[in-house]
């Protein structure tokens, strides 16, 4: 399962490295937003993976 979120976790660091430069084009922030929301569900799963790994 670890080595499966390993992937994932790169999978999306590419997305996030792709997506950025759009973001800070994005002069309402309505796409920054919605975003920032989804990578904080990502980095939210990725720490509880993480803690029940340990």
């Amino acid at each position: 399962a670890s080595r499966m979120n390993k992937k994932r976790k790169n999978i999306y660091l590419h997305l996030f490295l792709l997506i950025s430069p759009l973001l800070w084009r994005d002069e309402q922030g309505s796409v920054r937003s919605a975003y920032l929301r989804e990578m904080d569900e990502v980095t939210r799963e990725w720490r509880e993976a993480a803690e029940k790994e340990e």
